[in-house]
């Protein structure tokens, strides 16, 4: 049946949706890659060829090529010689592949493959792959593929003050709202995330019925909308701290779905079946919340006054709810767990703060997910000391963590072992400096930074130490009188930092970068108009080769896109022309660094709308959120 959801996608495509089976000649199956052989032989070489790669517009397919009792160094060259021209990658190896393209009917490609070795005997294959339109069996992997550039996006696009949620592809060509169907007068979506796996993307609203917030998945393929939570009992909700499982096949949240002003923590699947509650029972006046799901998403952790009304502790459940066991020690009275438990990237662990063995100290503790093992990994505190934050390093070695350990008021940077061992300092702060309490671990755990007034009171710089304390270093370069750094980021490849700072002069912000060693320091801002500074807001390319900031570089006040190298040698504006007034809200990275997604007042003043640019500024400024109502406008935005 061709349903009206279908017919929907079809709106969003920039080519017209059509679907591709590559077959024989003599006719294959749908999927099928088979290609007619058409063998020459010269001087006794015998080549063959073969056709492989997914039937599907956009991906690849790959043709490989070899010879029977070939010399050494056979040379190849692959070559086109019919129907609708592709481009061949790699054509003078023994692989190449190129893109299926769009076609509005059956269509032949031809290709030759010629080899040659080093004696000088060659010989050839011609290969034909047939690829014919799409059929609706097919259409949902070809929505799929076509949308994996893609942008989800929160605006009253339509109606003024109703917020939905759209997907816009990044050519700009289509813009279709996701949530169906549309919300309740008064109604809207308010809250969403994209699957790891950008299959759906889950969000939260009041849709049905007003004020009365639920949770739904959409398919980013247009393939339909599903309500997560059960049915809920008069006056109940759900809250909004749901979460994707790492495998993205189901979502975890807590509502008061049983019981009026009861929360539980429940697990759906992502089209909404199989819902089942894994907090335990509670008692009088008990609730549970915060789910955070474990790396192999078959166990939940989630804090709770499951035993005590009013005593939070910590739990473990299985994702399918059958076993549940507190993993948090005996709390003392007045004692209970933050909300700021995390899993170690094994999953071997779980860390957290709690005033566990005194209700006036907040300190670090880890338990395996069965409950044995509760270990406090903190060394014991000065009189009223605590730990303020935490973090796993990437490869789950150790922890970081930042307080008032050994002297009162006196915050210092340690790292610990999960068992409780190895712990050691890793600032290096006088009697009068402190840790501001931003840290950060390299992504390959390599080193720790963090900011401090370590060298001169009041003065913050940016240090890098080593996971056990050693190699501790200065790496923000030397700043004017009232200088400070202020923020800073690993780059994913750990081979840079960046930080915002008043460096060169007073009360200016620039952003610069750094080696982790300290070895060299660069500013990567461009130079800024008499009143200028860099903002907050920068962020590194996933590829580790750009740094995109905001900053009012040109015009007072007027705070644009710009990015950088990391050595400095280059500064591209991305953003367009803004219009008077406008100014850059927010940007985002697509996942393979190709593109930067931003929204802004570009054209409008106050008027938020999306645009797309590539980071070197090559491919022309767009607009893709599309039309909007009056007084409409986009409130903000995900690429995963």
């Amino acid at each position: 049946m061709f349903s009206a959801q279908i017919s929907r996608s079809l709106a969003w495509m920039a080519v017209p949706l059509l679907g591709f089976t590559l077959t024989a000649c003599d006719g294959g199956g749908p999927g099928q890659l088979d290609a007619e052989v058409n063998q020459t032989t010269t001087d006794m070489l015998t080549v063959h060829a073969t056709a492989s790669g997914e039937a599907t517009p956009g991906l690849r397919v790959m043709l490989s090529a070899d010879v029977e009792d070939g010399g050494a160094d056979v040379r190849y060259q692959w070559s086109q010689t019919g129907g609708p021209a592709v481009e061949l990658e790699g054509p003078d190896s023994a692989v190449t592949q190129f893109r299926v393209p769009p076609v509005n009917e059956d269509v032949e490609l031809d290709f030759t493959v010629e080899a040659t070795d080093a004696a000088g005997h060659s010989g050839s294959y011609a290969l034909r792959v047939t690829v014919e339109a799409l059929t609706m069996e097919t259409l949902h992997v070809v929505e799929r593929q076509v949308t994996d550039q893609f942008v989800v996006f929160r605006a009253d696009k339509d109606i003024n003050e109703r917020f939905e949620l759209y997907l816009a592809t990044l050519d700009g060509e289509s813009v279709v709202r996701l949530n169906d169907p549309p919300p309740v007068p008064g109604g809207g979506v308010f809250l969403f995330r994209i699957s790891p796996d950008r299959e759906h993307v889950a969000y939260w609203g009041d849709q049905d019925t007003d004020n009365v917030f639920e949770l739904y998945t959409a398919r980013i393929d247009g393939g339909g909308v599903s309500k997560i939570n059960g049915p809920l009992v008069s006056g109940g909700s759900v809250r909004s701290d749901f979460v994707w499982s790492p495998d993205s096949n189901a979502l975890a949240y807590s509502a008061d779905q049983r019981t009026a002003g009861v929360f539980e923590v429940f697990v759906s699947a992502a089209d909404g079946s199989g819902n089942v509650r894994v907090s335990g029972d509670l008692v009088l006046g008990g609730g549970a919340f915060v789910p955070v799901w474990n790396p192999d998403s078959d166990a939940i952790a989630y804090g709770a006054d499951q035993n005590t009304d009013n005593v939070f502790e910590l739990f473990v459940s299985s994702a399918d709810g059958r076993d549940n066991v507190r993993v948090s020690g005996p709390m003392v009275p007045n004692g209970d767990v933050r909300f700021d438990y995390a899993w170690s990237p094994d999953g071997q662990y779980l860390a957290y703060r709690a005033n566990q063995l005194d209700r006036f100290r907040l300190e670090l503790f880890t338990s395996t997910p069965d409950g044995s093992g509760n270990t406090r990994v903190s060394p014991p505190l000065v009189t009223d000391g605590s730990v303020d934050t935490f973090a796993w390093s990437p490869d789950g070695s150790r922890i970081g963590y930042q307080g008032d350990v050994v002297i009162n008021d006196r915050f210092e940077l340690f790292t610990v072992f999960p068992d409780g061992t190895g712990n050691v300092r890793v600032s290096a702060v006088p009697v009068d400096g402190d840790v501001s309490g931003l840290f950060q671990w390299a992504p390959d755990s390599s080193a720790i930074a963090y900011t401090a007034d370590q060298l001169a009171d009041g003065v913050l710089e940016l240090f890098v130490s080593g996971p056990d304390g050693s190699g501790n270093r200065r790496v923000s370069g030397p700043l004017v009188a009232d200088g400070q750094v202020f923020q800073f980021s690993w780059s994913p490849d750990s081979a840079h930092l960046s930080y915002l700072a008043t460096q060169n002069a007073s009360d200016l912000f620039e952003l610069f970068v750094s080696a982790p060693d300290g070895s060299s320091t660069v500013q990567v801002s461009g130079p800024l108009v008499t009143g200028g500074d860099v903002s907050f807001n920068s962020l590194w390319s996933p590829d580790s080769q750009w740094l995109a900031y905001l900053a009012d570089q040109n015009q007072d006040n007027v705070f644009e896109l710009f990015t950088a190298r990391p050595d400095g040698s280059t500064v591209v504006q991305v953003s367009g022309p803004m219009a008077p007034n406008g100014d850059l809200d927010r940007f985002l990275w697509t996942p393979d660094a190709s593109r930067l997604v931003y929204a802004a007042d570009q054209l409008v003043d106050t008027v938020i709308e999306l645009f797309v640019a590539a980071p070197d500024g090559s491919v022309p400024n767009n607009r893709i959120s599309g039309d909007l109502t009056p007084g409409g406008g986009v409130v903000d935005f995900a690429l995963e």
